[in-house]
């Protein structure tokens, strides 16, 4: 009963803090699509889009194989930090040199993306402060620190489209609230751990690296899975199709950070009990039942809301971003279900077995993709999605069943 009051305290914090982020993140929204012509909100959300595929990068998965190692070294924390900083400085960097490179978008993208680069670094920052937070179960605090960085980006914000600039200088504000957040997390973490700068340590970003790049690069191929749709869109049928996509995912989003959270919590106490498996998997069938019904009740919310939300936000003349998320909104279920089995595999060390899911998930994904969005679009694109999703879900079910059956044959 006490660790199900854990995970509940420590689920509701970041459930509070999320509802927190969703109102900054659909006010910010807001102002830039009433503000700005589609061209331009497909220029900000793609900009936005792309350097969010290098926070993935930057994070490696790195925290889930560190947590375990906390009790035995205690400096291992700050090595996470160093080499992750230095590590998303690099990335700041390849990203705004690639950007310049790849035939996507037009100037305000490429330009978009440099202002906002340092958000690479900010979100590498953050997630290595994060462990401490999940370690001692204090999520409340990395909520303030977040709170305070999406207040700071939504006042600059503000003051930015007041003054009518260019959309590519809007992305100075989410670099503004990054190195806001950092500044109040790592101030706030300091009472359970002191983190300071040391001098790269390239030999330990190589040895985690070949401890966790199953789980590492599964978690790039799931990022590119989830947007590489975006990029496809953006390149066949313009920014003003990828701006009604980009919208009505960004709103679809919102809703998976539920399990998230819920893992989030939940993981900690999983690595206690692996020696139980039948306790464990008992405790896992039930948090898959909760999970589903959680996702059923999502979708039915979103189609009854998807109009009055997207035009409260737009002002109008986004209908098919209404369209589009409600066909999103069908692949809840799978979401749901594959975020609590990925934590699953994680916890039992199955990194290369999601490797070859998430692998062929992508290949599904990027060619369906190819020969339907050019003709289809933004509906192709959300169809897709669900579709590849619940190929997602099935295959790891079918190999977590199954799999073990296979060993015991060898």
């Amino acid at each position: 009963m006490h660790k199900l009051l854990q995970i509940t305290e420590q689920t509701l914090w970041q459930i509070i803090g999320r509802v927190v982020l969703t109102a900054g993140a659909f006010v910010s929204l807001g102002l830039v699509t009433r503000n700005y012509d589609k061209l331009e909100v497909g220029a900000y959300t793609l900009a936005q889009t792309y350097l969010a595929m290098f926070f993935i990068i930057a994070d490696l998965g790195f925290n889930a194989y560190v947590l375990k190692k906390l009790k035995r070294n205690s400096d291992e924390a700050n090595r996470l930090l160093n080499v992750r900083l230095y590590w998303s400085i690099f990335l700041a960097l390849f990203a705004s040199i690639l950007i310049l490179i790849l035939p996507l978008g037009d100037g305000l993208v490429k330009m978009a993306v440099i202002l906002g680069a340092v958000t690479i670094i900010g979100s590498g920052v953050f997630t290595s402060v994060s462990l401490i937070f999940q370690k001692e179960l204090k999520y409340q605090l990395s909520i303030i620190a977040q709170t305070s960085g999406s207040l700071v980006m939504v006042l600059s914000l503000i003051v930015l489209v007041y003054l009518k600039v260019q959309v590519p200088f809007l992305l100075i504000c989410y670099s503004l609230g990054w190195i806001f957040n950092n500044w109040v997390s790592l101030k706030l973490v300091n009472k359970y751990y002191h983190f300071r700068l040391t001098s790269p340590d390239y030999k330990y970003f190589i040895s985690l690296f070949k401890k966790v790049w199953p789980i590492s690069v599964t978690l790039i191929l799931n990022v590119v899975y989830f947007r590489f749709d975006a990029f496809i869109l953006a390149a066949v049928r313009g920014l003003s199709d990828t701006a009604i996509y980009n919208l009505s995912y960004a709103l679809f989003q919102t809703a998976l950070f539920i399990p998230t959270f819920i893992m989030n919590s939940y993981y900690p106490i999983i690595l206690k009990e692996l020696n139980n498996k039948v306790l464990l998997f008992r405790q896992l069938r039930i948090a898959f039942f909760i999970m589903i019904n959680l996702s059923l009740i999502g979708t039915l919310l979103t189609f009854v809301l998807s109009e009055q939300i997207v035009n409260l936000i737009t002002g109008g003349g986004f209908d098919g971003s209404i369209i589009s998320i409600n066909i999103l909104s069908l692949s809840f279920p799978a979401f749901f279900g594959t975020a609590l089995l990925m934590w699953v595999y994680v916890s039992l060390e199955k990194y290369k077995s999601l490797l070859w899911i998430y692998s062929i998930g992508l290949s599904a994904n990027v060619l369906l993709n190819f020969i339907f969005t050019p003709v289809y679009s933004y509906i192709a694109t959300s169809w897709i999605t669900v579709f590849s999703e619940y190929l997602i879900l099935v295959m790891q079910i079918v190999v977590l069943l199954f799999e073990p059956k296979a060993r015991t044959k060898q």
